[in-house]
């Protein structure tokens, strides 16, 4: 038999990145399922499923690999712990599955390259080993829609090549180098590619954005309602290429969530803040404390009858329920406090932000009740808003803009690679 052209190099292992231009990976291994471990996988290929592994030797004993398996396989784990592919007992804790057609198909679903089943906790972890390029044709489409014009999916292949670069071999303890989720990059497979994706990965190939010769984080998002965000206003380190500031690209009549609006009552705050532990009473006010030169909120402090808590940063969108998209925004209403006095009608229930009354000890400042009033969060964008606006990536593509300048937009000083 003659070798096959397909034959995959799976050099893989411990691979660290100085983050230099030239250090980019021929291959990537990504977990497919590594959160959720299955007994059994099903794999099959149009052109038959092959592999290098010893036990696949046919019987006339040819010697040359891969070794063909059959069209379709079923691979389970025996009691002592190896894989067991078609029946058969492979005495291997790890095998590489390899196809002549262009695509494998795993559980149902196609991928390129390869397929390796890996023996953990009893059960099998799928990766599949593909070139970067592969691999990005199938996280571009999931992180921007083939609609987009192809100077911003450019733009956004350069981004998650710099991502996949920076990020490689993120979970080498456990065999692979990136997960198919959002914790490192989301990635569908040949499902989430489009002919117009393939064609700007392709011709951004090799290409990455460079900050003073070294690779930078690319950092991108869904939009940022016209401002952008400083990296140290969101998390901790400040880098010079994400520096934020005024975007007058992003359209506000066709970027979803330009600005959006929503409300939630002092119960819903409450509930909230204890689901994670904390107990500052019944809320009574919410103050925007510290902003941003950028007009995204830095800091927050709310009141509650029992004392304060104050919230930083990206943190922020933690202590309310879910809605909050981004931090640049401001908040209205709520903070009104019910208690009881007694007037010349009788004792009533009064509200107040907050209530004074004058006694004969001078004026003081009632404490009572946290009332249901709603908190009214107005603000603008999607996202932490640091690096480059998707949405305003599409818009600038539309008005004639490369991907290089929208990059350059983007991240402060960069360039691209040659």
């Amino acid at each position: 038999m003659k070798k096959l052209l397909f034959a995959i190099i799976f050099i893989m292992s411990a691979m660290a990145f100085n983050c230099f231009a030239s250090e980019v990976p021929d291959f990537v291994r990504v977990g497919i399922n590594s959160s959720s471990l299955t007994g059994s996988v099903t794999i099959e290929s149009d052109g038959g499923v092959y592999t290098e592994a010893f036990f696949a030797i046919p019987e006339d004993g040819a010697e040359e690999s891969p070794f063909f398996i059959a069209d379709k396989v079923e691979v389970t784990v025996s009691e002592n712990g190896t894989l067991i592919c078609n029946g058969e007992e492979t005495d291997e804790t790890e095998v590489d599955f390899l196809k002549t057609s262009e695509f494998i198909v795993c559980q149902g679903k196609k991928y390129r390259g390869a397929i390796r089943l890996k023996v953990k906790s009893g059960k099998i972890l799928i990766i599949s080993v593909l070139s970067l390029d592969e691999y990005l044709y199938g996280v571009v489409g999931r992180e921007m829609s083939e609609s987009f014009p192809l100077e911003a999916l450019k733009a956004q292949s350069v981004a998650a090549r710099n991502y996949t670069v920076i990020s490689m071999n993120r979970h080498g303890s456990e065999g692979f180098d990136l997960c198919n989720g959002i914790h490192c990059q989301a990635y569908g497979g040949v499902a989430a590619e489009g002919s117009n994706i393939r064609k700007a990965v392709d011709e951004t190939s090799g290409k990455l954005l460079l900050y003073k010769g070294r690779v930078v984080e690319c950092y991108y998002y869904s939009s940022n309602g016209g401002y952008s965000e400083s990296s140290e206003n969101v998390w901790m380190a400040e880098l010079g290429y994400l520096k934020g500031k005024a975007d007058p690209y992003e359209d506000p009549e066709r970027t979803p969530s330009y600005r959006w609006e929503v409300k939630f009552t002092a119960d819903q705050i409450k509930e909230n803040l204890a689901s994670r532990g904390i107990d500052i009473g019944d809320i009574q006010n919410i103050e925007v404390t510290k902003v941003s030169e950028n007009h995204h909120v830095l800091e927050i402090k709310i009141t509650g009858s029992k004392g304060d808590k104050y919230y930083y940063k990206d943190n922020i969108r933690a202590a309310f329920p879910s809605g909050i998209k981004s931090t640049y925004f401001t908040v209205t209403g709520g903070g009104k406090t019910e208690a009881k006095v007694l007037s010349s009608k009788g004792l009533e229930s009064v509200t107040m932000e907050p209530c004074y009354v004058l006694t004969s000890d001078g004026k003081k400042k009632l404490s009572g009740k946290a009332n249901s009033g709603e908190f009214i969060f107005s603000g603008g964008g999607n996202g932490h808003s640091v690096g480059m606006s998707q949405y305003g990536a599409m818009f600038m593509a539309e008005e004639g803009f490369t991907y290089d300048e929208i990059l350059n937009f983007y991240y402060t000083d960069t360039e691209i690679s040659e």
